[in-house]
Order: structure tokens, then C-alpha cells, then sequence
């Protein structure tokens, strides 16, 4: 019985731990972070004495958008025509059930106060190592080859099986996340510049355009009611001045990316390889004549690749039939496969979060959600592991956040104990 306690004792300990190493290995791996949440799960499984662990009802109201979002997918299979195929979009999007279920009924003695702060820390961490051993990659292939846009764009990040849109959106996140960290000592705060400056840099190199126009939305949008609403207007020149030194520096200083900027005012279809807006264009057409077919219920859980294949076919878009690409957009993905219903949901949940980030003091994770919310107009991210894993991750825990109520909540089993929201915070963190 000892043994057996134990064991759970030390389950109990190693659950924080393992989201914290979920949120290192999402910018670095996105299979590495996949064995991580499997860690998580064996310690969610471990810590046992589950009466003490039953749910409140509160919580569960309060996260349960996300849970639906998956339930409606599984029921997607029901009138999809091809649900042989709609087991494995489950299997990516199983996230989006398993994380909210882990945390709403984790051990309670897991539970750390300025745990979210903590693990926002990890993830920054985490994206500056993925910088590091990719500009250490970048270097020995310079040696070797003289090309210099081994620095740039997937060249860059390919080599960890990472691609340059989400590893964008990564380096975006991380950004906004520093800037909602807790004021810190003056040597501290310059440390936090460095970082602010590499997870930029990071940003630019990967120079993922729909992703930058999201981060540029959200950043400018963030800091002017930070700073220019309150007075600070110096600081907020300051700071947006060396954001467009250093975009413009990058994105015209290095070929592929100046490249790659220069093709956004081609008219004409290109090749996949080269990419350009035309494209993805083509892509939001061929999904709209598609949606077309069936604008309210959707084509259900596994046929929305053939349908769009077909459209593209029909309209003779040679690349679309041989990528056999999604919708590049998840609002229009989300309703080809799940209908009207699934497109309110998607919305809901992103509202959600944005108002209740809010109104718990954390603007930056509102600016977040906005910048997500962007970035889903050029790209299916619930589409791929490496999308769905961070956002059903930092979704549900900002869901629950902060973790101190959660544990007062849990620890009581009475729903009217859940604290009421802090006012929000106007000047947070960094800079």
C-alpha cells in the first residue's frame, strides 16, 4: 500500500513537469512534444484517487467549447462519405478532448501557483532553443554550400521536420507572451530586450507572410492600448521602430525572402514550390465553390480532401489536385467538414477565450487569440499535429487560468467558490 502511494506521490509531482515539457517541445519537435503529452497522460493516470479529483461544474462550463469542438468532429462521421479518413483527422485533433480532460481533472495537489506564467517562460525557452540549433544547422550549411538562404524560410527549419508557418506562429506567440510576463529587476528586464530581439529575429528569418500580417495586427494592436492609450506614445514609437528595423532589414537583406515579398504582387498562378497569394487565392476558390455543395451541414469528418480535389480538378488547378491541398483557412475548412455549426463553434471558442482572457487581466493572451484568429485566415492549423497540439494546449489552460482559483475551486468542490475575474491589468510586463 505504500509502494502504491508512492508511486501516485510522485505521479502527482511529475504532472506539472510534464506539461512544462510539453510546452518546451512543441517549438522544437512537434513529435517529441506528442511523447510528452503521452508522459502527461501516465501521470494523470498514476496520481490516482480520482473522489478528490471530480470536476466542478464551473470549470467544466467554462472549458467546454473546446471539448465540443472534437465531439462534433466525431460526429462528423456520421454523414461523411468517407469516415475511413476521418479517423486519422481524430487521431491530429485528439488534443482538443484529451488536454481539457487532463487539466479539469488533474490531481489537485498538482496544481502551482503562477503555473500558466511558468509555463509561458518554458515555451519562450523552448523557441529560442529551436533559433539556436537552427542557426547552428544554418552556419555548417553555409560553409558547405555559400547559399544564403539556407537562413531563411524552410530552409531553415525543415531539418527539425518543423514548417516555417507554424514555427511563425510559434516565435509570434512567445513574443506576446513575454510581453505579458510580471515587471522584474532592471538587470532582469534587459535580459527580457535580448530575448525580445532573438524571438523577432526568429520571427522575420521564418518570414511566413499571412502569419507576419497576423503578428504585425496583434503587436501593434496590443502595445498601442498598452502604451499609446496611457500616455507612453515615445515608448510605443520606440519599440514599433526597431519591430519595422528590423522586419524590413531582414525580409529585404536576405534573397529568398526578398523574393518570396516580391512575389505578393504577381497576378498569375505559380508554382507550389515558390508560393505566392495568387495561390492560396486559387485555394480559398476552389473551397468555396466546394462549400457550395453543402453550405449547413458541412461534408462530415474525412471528405473534405476529396471534395476539394474534385474542384480543383474541375477547375483544371493542376497543383491543388497534385497537393491535394486543404483550405489553407481554417474558418472555411471547419465548415466544409462540420458545417454551419462547426464554423459558430470555432468562433465562439476564440471569442471566448479573447473576453475571458480579458476580463481575468491578461490582455496579451486576448492579443494572442486575435493573432491566431488572423493567422487561421492563410492556414488549416487544425489540420496538423504541429498546429492542434499548441492551440487545444494553451487554449485550455488559459480556459482554467488562473491556476491559484482553479486549485481553491477544485479543492472546495463548490462551484460559487471560483473567484470573480480581476480587474485588468493596464501595464503588465515587459519593456
Amino acid at each position: 500500500m505504500r509502494m502504491i502511494e508512492k508511486i501516485r506521490e510522485a505521479a502527482t509531482r511529475a504532472f506539472t513537469p510534464s506539461l512544462g515539457l510539453v510546452a518546451l517541445a512543441i517549438p522544437v519537435n512537434p513529435s517529441a512534444s506528442a511523447y510528452a503529452l503521452a508522459l502527461t497522460c501516465c501521470c494523470w493516470l498514476l496520481a490516482g484517487r480520482w473522489k478528490q479529483r471530480k470536476p466542478v461544474p464551473v470549470i467544466v462550463k467554462r472549458i467546454l467549447p473546446l471539448m465540443l469542438l472534437y465531439v462534433l468532429a466525431l460526429l462528423g462521421l456520421l454523414w461523411s462519405t468517407e469516415p475511413e479518413f476521418g479517423w486519422n483527422i481524430l487521431r491530429v485533433q485528439l488534443p482538443l478532448l484529451l488536454l481539457p480532460i487532463l487539466l479539469v481533472t488533474r490531481p489537485v495537489e498538482s496544481v502551482l501557483p503562477g503555473e500558466s506564467n511558468l509555463i509561458s517562460k518554458i515555451f519562450i525557452a523552448g523557441n529560442l532553443l529551436a533559433l539556436i540549433l537552427c542557426l547552428i544547422n544554418a552556419v555548417f550549411q553555409f560553409r558547405n554550400t555559400g547559399n544564403p538562404d539556407v537562413f531563411s524560410y524552410g530552409d531553415l527549419v525543415y531539418w527539425l521536420n518543423l514548417h516555417p508557418a507554424y514555427s511563425s506562429f510559434y516565435a509570434g506567440l512567445a513574443i506576446l507572451m513575454l510581453l505579458g510576463l510580471k515587471p522584474r529587476a532592471a538587470n532582469l528586464r534587459r535580459l527580457e530586450w535580448v530575448v525580445f530581439g532573438l524571438l523577432l529575429t526568429y520571427l522575420f528569418l521564418l518570414n511566413s507572410r499571412g502569419t507576419l500580417f497576423a503578428f504585425m495586427l496583434a503587436f501593434v494592436g496590443y502595445t498601442g492600448w498598452r502604451w499609446w492609450l496611457t500616455g507612453q506614445q515615445r515608448r510605443f514609437a520606440i519599440v514599433l521602430g526597431i519591430v519595422l528595423f528590423i522586419g524590413t532589414l531582414i525580409s529585404l537583406g536576405l534573397p529568398q525572402n526578398r523574393n518570396r515579398m516580391l512575389s505578393l504582387g504577381k497576378t498569375k498562378t505559380i508554382s507550389v514550390e515558390e508560393g505566392s497569394s495568387s495561390l492560396r487565392m486559387e485555394i480559398w476558390r476552389g473551397a468555396w465553390q466546394t462549400l457550395h455543395g453543402e453550405p449547413l451541414s458541412g461534408y462530415g469528418t474525412g471528405a473534405v480532401s476529396r471534395n476539394l480535389v474534385d474542384t480543383y480538378q474541375e477547375r483544371g488547378f493542376d497543383a491543388g489536385v497534385q497537393a491535394a491541398f486543404n483550405a489553407h483557412n481554417q474558418y472555411l475548412q471547419t465548415w466544409l467538414m462540420l458545417g454551419i455549426p462547426g464554423l459558430i463553434l470555432l468562433v465562439y471558442l476564440l471569442y471566448s477565450v479573447a473576453v475571458a482572457s480579458w476580463r481575468d487581466g491578461h490582455a496579451e493572451r486576448s492579443a494572442i487569440v486575435v493573432f491566431l484568429a488572423v493567422a487561421m485566415l492563410s492556414e488549416a492549423m487544425l489540420e496538423r499535429q504541429m498546429g492542434v497540439l499548441p492551440f487545444a494546449f494553451f487554449m485550455a489552460l488559459w480556459y482554467l487560468s488562473p491556476s491559484q482559483e482553479i486549485s481553491q475551486a477544485m479543492q472546495s468542490g463548490n462551484p460559487e467558490l471560483f473567484p470573480a475575474a480581476p480587474q485588468v491589468i493596464t501595464r503588465p510586463g515587459l519593456l
